[in-house]
């Protein structure tokens, strides 16, 4: 018998689940999936929408769909850019141990 980290109740030993708080018991390490960095992702959607905004750009004739292009490529610039500048940081940052 083992003690309940969560609730402090006996359980057995093979136990992956608490009977009496329903706590469980597997380290969440196990459980953990793996997701792109919040940098990354960013990065990605920044580049997306500028992409998509030089599309608009480039098929159209100078109309609205061509101002609507060139504001999407500006901000997915914009954002594609501070995606590079938030990276460039964590590297300093890990570069030079600072928190």
């Amino acid at each position: 018998m083992k003690k309940c980290p969560y609730c402090a109740e006996e359980i057995q030993e093979e136990a992956i689940k608490c009977k009496y708080c329903q706590s469980s018991l597997v380290k969440q390490a196990e459980n953990k999936t793996t997701a792109l960095p919040k940098g990354l992702q960013l990065f990605l959607i920044g580049l997306a929408v500028a992409l998509v905004g030089y599309y608009f750009s480039s098929i159209s004739g100078g109309g609205i769909l061509d101002m609507l292009g060139g504001g999407l490529a500006m901000a997915g610039d914009l954002v594609v850019v501070y995606a590079c500048y938030l990276g460039v940081k964590y590297l300093w940052q890990k570069v030079t141990n600072k928190k």
